[in-house]
């Protein structure tokens, strides 16, 4: 979950929490999973344990897809990663690579599920998706995780949610 939180000095940063326990994330594996190693390892949202992972829907989607890097640089989104298919090394944003595919597909993965979406699954390296997810993934992709700035930025809930139900 990524948390945007004032400094001191009066500026604004964002931090990387756990979207269990709300604790601060520092492990690049677990920013990119959304999810601290404790939590992961009692079982509550991991990509293995999908039957949890797949009923998790933070809250904050609906401020849009919020995109940032931490301290060192790693990757912060308000997206879990559920579903590996592309990048072992998690997340990433502002090109079009192995990373943000995979972000791009946990988007729409979880867009879909906010939208309560019925339909079959498929298996991927680790976890399993909607089919549908796995068809628009790297269209959302091009649309809107490439073009993001390496810095970071937002993409509106409206928008993706527009994008996703137009091709249902």
């Amino acid at each position: 979950m990524l948390l945007q939180q004032k400094g001191i000095d009066g500026t604004v940063r964002c931090s990387c929490r756990c979207g269990v326990c709300g604790r601060p994330l520092k492990d690049p594996k677990s920013v990119g999973r959304g999810i601290g190693p404790v939590c992961a390892g009692k079982g509550t949202m991991t990509v293995e344990d999908n039957d949890t992972c797949h009923d998790f829907i933070p809250d904050s989607i609906e401020d849009g897809l919020i995109l940032s890097r931490g301290e060192n640089g790693t990757p912060c989104c308000n997206v879990p990663q559920v579903v590996v298919d592309h990048s072992p090394n998690g997340f990433e944003f502002g090109y079009g690579g192995s990373g943000p595919s995979d972000l791009a597909l946990n988007c729409v993965e979880l867009i879909l599920k906010k939208l309560n979406f019925k339909g079959p699954r498929v298996k991927k390296f680790a976890g399993d998706c909607f089919r549908k997810a796995d068809e628009l993934h790297q269209d959302f992709k091009w649309t809107f995780i490439s073009s993001v700035d390496e810095s970071g930025g937002t993409v509106s809930w409206d928008a993706i949610k527009y994008w996703v139900m137009s091709r249902l």
